[in-house]
C-alpha cells in the first residue's frame, strides 16, 4: 500500500471555502457527497480524500493498493477536479507516511469517521502506535549512481557495502520493483556509522528501482533510557504484524540493541528485549518477498547475528558493516578531510594516529580528526582562544565522563578499586586546572597497577571498564584492552620472549595491558625465560608509561612473591588494588542484581530462601564460593529450574506474572556443585 499527497493549484477554488455557518456546513457536506461518488467510480485499488482547501489549493491524499494505477493518480485527479468544477492543475504529488495519513483523517473536514476509514486499509490505531515506537521517514532522492559509490567511499565501508551497491546497480536487473531477493543485517559500534549505511542503501535501493514504497519505519532502539523506556518500547506481535502488512513494498528498520553486558563481561539479553526479536523473526520471513527488513546491531554483539540467522535460515541475508583500514588507508582518510577544510600542513594531524595492529574504523578516524581540528582552530587560526576552554572542559573537575564510568559506580561492593580509579581521574583533572594556569607538571606520572584477588572478584571486569574510563576521560587515546598470560609473553627459545613483550607494548599503544595470573612468569630460578619477561616489561613499563597502562592480575599471595623478585617492577607500580571476597549481603544483592536486569520478580519469600542459601554456603569451609561466579551460577540455575518448572505447567495457568516469578524451590542448595567445587589438598580452584 502507497499513501501520497497531491496539491491541486487554482484561482477559484476559494468561492466554495468562503462559505460560512449553515452555508458552509451545506458546501461541505455537498462535496463530501460527490468524493464519496467519484470514489465509487473508481478502480479497484485506489481511493482519493479531500483534506482540505487553502486560499489557491486543494489538498487531496490518494491510497493506492494496486501499484499499477501508480501512473495514473494524476489523471483521476483532474478527472475529480473537473467534476467539481475546478479549473486549475495538479502542482504536486508526494508519497507519505501512515502517520501523516492518520492526522489527515482526524482533522479533515470531509472525512466523517476516520475510524472507520483507517479501518478499512487495516490501519486501526496504527497511526499514533508508530507515532510513539518509532519513526517514520520518507526515502530522499539520490541523485546518481556515482554518488552512492563516492559516499560508500568516504563511509570506508567498501569491503561490504561497495559490493552491494554493484549488485543493485546491476544494468541486467530490473529496473522497477518485484519482489525483495535479500535482506539486510547492518553491523557497527558505532550509531552514526550505521545510520549513515542504512541512509545510504534506503536511497540506493529506491534509485534502482528496487523498492516499490519510500516509506521507511524505523523502530526505536530497544536499548534507550529507563526514564523513557516507559514511553516508548518495541510494538507489541499484533501490531508488530498489522504494520508489516501496512509495509508491503516498503522498509521496516529492526535495530536489535537489547543486548548488555553482565557483572562478568559476558553478554545477555533480557528477557523482553528476547521476546520482541522472536516475535518479529517469523515476520520477517513471512513478509520477505514483499517487506524489505533491516536489521541493525552492534559488531560486539556476534552472538546474536549468528541467533538471527539460526532462526531466519533459508532467508538470503547480506551483512553490511564498516570495514576496518589499516595505517595507510587510515591516513588517506584524515587527508581527504583535512584537504576539505583547505588544511596543507598536515603531518601534526598524522602524528595523532595511534599506532594499531588491529586497525581503525571510521568512527576512530572521526574522533581523532574532529578533536585535532578543534584544537587546530584555537591554536593555529584563532591563536587568542588558546587558552579558552572547550565547552565542557570547564566542568571535566565535577565528574568524570562516559557509560564505563557509571558502570563501575553500580557494581556492587569494590571499594578499593572505585576509589582508586576515582584517585587516578582527580589527579588527571588537576593537571588541566594546573595547565590552565600556567604551571607545567611535566611528565605524567605512571598509571600501572595491580589487581590482587581471589577467583571471581570481578579483576577482569573493572579491568575492562578502566580500560574505556580513561580512554573517556582522556588519559588513554584508544582505550582497548590488551589481555594476554604467560603464554603469550614467554617465548620457547633464549632470546625470543624480549621481542614478544615489546610487540605486546606496542599492540598496546594507547590502551591498557591485561596480565592474567602475572605470577606465572615467575620460573623460580634466575636467570631464566621469566626474569627476561619481567625485566623487558619493567623497561616498556618506564619507556611507554603515557602511552600504556599495565595491570598485573593475581591471587593476593603470589602476587606479593612477584613484586618482591623484583624492586624496578614494584617501584613502577603505581597503585595496588585489593579485591575483596564479596561478603555475604553483596552475593544476595548481585543475584537480585541479576533478576532485576532480566526483569524478573523476586517476592520476599524467595528474597528469604536466597538468604538462607547464599549464608549457608559462606560458613560452609568445604564450600569454594567463587564470589561473583557463584552468584552468576546460583541465579542461572534458578532460571533453569524455573523454566523447567514452567514447562510442566498446564497451558491455562501460565500467565505473564509465572513466567517473570523465582520461587524458592527455584533457588535449592545444589549438592552435586557443591561436591564438584570442594578444597583440594595443594591445589587453588579457579
Amino acid at each position: 500500500m502507497m499513501i501520497f499527497q497531491a496539491e491541486f493549484s487554482s484561482d477559484d477554488i476559494l468561492r466554495k471555502s468562503r462559505c460560512v455557518g449553515d452555508e458552509r456546513e451545506t458546501t461541505q457536506k455537498q462535496l463530501t457527497d460527490q468524493l464519496l461518488d467519484f470514489n465509487e467510480g473508481l478502480p479497484n485499488g485506489i481511493d482519493i480524500y479531500l483534506s482540505r482547501l487553502r486560499l489557491t489549493e486543494a489538498i487531496f491524499h490518494v491510497v493506492l493498493e494496486d501499484e499499477t494505477l501508480l501512473t495514473d493518480i494524476e489523471r483521476y485527479i483532474s478527472d475529480l477536479t473537473d467534476a467539481l468544477s475546478w479549473n486549475g492543475e495538479v502542482s504536486d504529488i508526494q508519497e507519505i507516511t501512515i502517520g501523516s495519513f492518520g492526522r489527515m483523517t482526524r482533522t479533515s473536514s470531509f472525512i466523517e469517521e476516520h475510524n472507520e476509514l483507517l479501518a478499512k486499509y487495516g490501519l486501526e490505531d496504527l497511526p499514533m502506535q508508530l507515532g510513539r515506537h518509532g519513526v517514520e521517514i520518507i526515502i530522499p532522492d539520490q541523485e546518481e549512481e556515482t554518488d552512492s559509490l563516492e559516499k560508500c567511499r568516504e563511509l570506508l565501508c567498501e569491503s561490504t557495502v561497495l559490493p552491494e551497491l554493484k549488485r543493485i546497480f546491476d544494468k541486467n536487473a530490473p529496473r522497477k520493483f518485484i519482489a525483495h531477493p535479500v535482506q539486510y543485517v547492518i553491523m557497527s559500534d558505532n550509531e552514526k556509522v550505521r545510520t549513515a549505511i542504512r541512509e545510504l542503501l534506503l536511497s540506493s535501493l529506491w534509485k534502482a528501482g528496487r523498492l516499490q514504497s519510500r516509506r521507511a519505519y524505523i523502530s526505536l532502539d530497544s536499548k534507550i533510557s529507563s526514564k523513557r523506556r516507559r514511553f516508548f518500547e518495541p510494538l507489541k506481535y499484533e501490531q508488530m504484524e498489522k504494520l508489516y502488512e501496512a509495509q508491503r513494498g516498503g522498509t521496516i528498520v529492526l535495530p536489535f540493541m537489547g543486548v548488555t553486558n553482565n557483572e562478568e563481561g559476558n553478554s545477555h539479553m533480557a528477557s523482553s528485549d528476547m521476546d520482541w526479536i522472536m516475535d518479529t523473526l517469523p515476520l520477517i520471513q513471512e513478509y520477505r518477498h514483499d517487506v524489505l527488513s533491516i536489521i541493525e546491531i552492534r559488531r560486539k554483539d556476534e552472538n546474536l547475528y549468528r541467533m538471527i540467522c539460526q532462526e531466519l535460515a533459508g532467508i538470503t541475508i547480506v551483512k553490511l558493516e564498516e570495514s576496518i583500514v589499516f595505517r595507510g588507508e587510515a591516513e588517506n582518510y584524515l587527508k581527504r578531510r583535512a584537504a576539505r577544510d583547505h588544511i596543507e600542513n598536515i603531518a601534526p594531524l598524522l602524528e595523532q594516529l595511534p599506532a594499531s595492529d588491529e586497525g581503525y574504523m571510521l568512527s576512530d578516524l572521526q574522533g581523532i580528526y574532529g578533536r585535532w581540528y578543534e584544537h587546530y582552530l584555537r591554536q593555529e587560526v584563532f591563536p587568542g582562544y588558546r587558552n579558552i576552554h572547550t565547552v565542557g572542559e570547564e566542568n571535566a573537575a565535577e565528574k568524570p565522563k562516559g557509560s564505563a564510568y557509571q558502570e563501575l559506580a553500580s557494581l556492587i561492593g569494590l571499594k578499593q578499586a572505585k576509589e582508586t580509579i576515582q584517585q587516578m581521574l582527580d589527579y588527571h583533572r588537576a593537571q588541566s586546572i594546573f595547565a590552565a594556569h600556567g604551571r607545567d607538571l611535566g611528565r605524567r606520572p605512571s598509571m600501572h597497577m595491580v589487581f590482587k584477588g581471589n577467583p571471581g572478584t570481578a579483576k577482569t571486569t573493572v579491568a575492562r571498564l578502566v580500560a574505556r574510563i580513561m580512554k573517556d576521560n582522556g588519559l588513554l587515546s584508544v582505550g582497548k584492552l590488551i589481555e594476554v598470560g604467560r603464554q603469550d609473553i614467554v617465548d620457547r627459545y633464549v632470546g625470543g620472549t624480549a621481542p614478544r613483550v615489546k610487540n605486546l607494548f606496542t599492540k598496546a599503544k594507547g590502551s591498557v595491558l591485561f596480565i592474567d595470573e602475572a605470577y606465572s612468569l615467575v620460573d623460580g630460578k634466575r636467570g631464566l625465560y621469566g626474569d627476561e619477561a619481567i625485566s623487558t616489561i619493567v623497561q616498556e613499563m618506564e619507556n611507554q608509561r603515557e602511552d600504556v597502562v599495565v595491570i598485573l592480575a593475581g591471587y593476593p599471595t603470589e602476587m606479593d612473591k612477584l613484586l618482591a623478585t623484583n624492586p624496578g617492577l614494584r617501584s613502577r607500580i603505581a597503585f595496588q588494588v585489593y579485591f575483596e571476597d564479596y561478603s555475604e549481603e553483596e552475593l544476595i544483592a548481585i543475584i537480585k542484581k541479576f533478576a532485576k536486569d532480566e526483569h524478573f520478580y523476586i517476592p520476599l519469600e524467595t528474597s528469604d530462601k536466597i538468604s538462607g542459601v547464599v549464608k549457608k554456603l559462606v560458613q560452609d569451609t568445604s564450600y569454594e564460593l567463587g564470589n561473583g561466579r557463584f552468584a552468576r551460577n546460583l541465579f542461572e540455575k534458578a532460571r533453569m529450574r524455573q523454566a523447567s518448572r514452567i514447562a510442566r505447567m498446564d497451558v491455562e495457568d501460565i500467565t505473564d506474572e509465572s513466567l517473570r516469578t523465582l520461587l524458592p524451590e527455584d533457588f535449592e542448595y545444589d549438592m552435586e556443585h557443591r561436591e564438584q567445587s570442594m578444597r583440594k589438598i595443594g591445589f587453588r580452584c579457579a
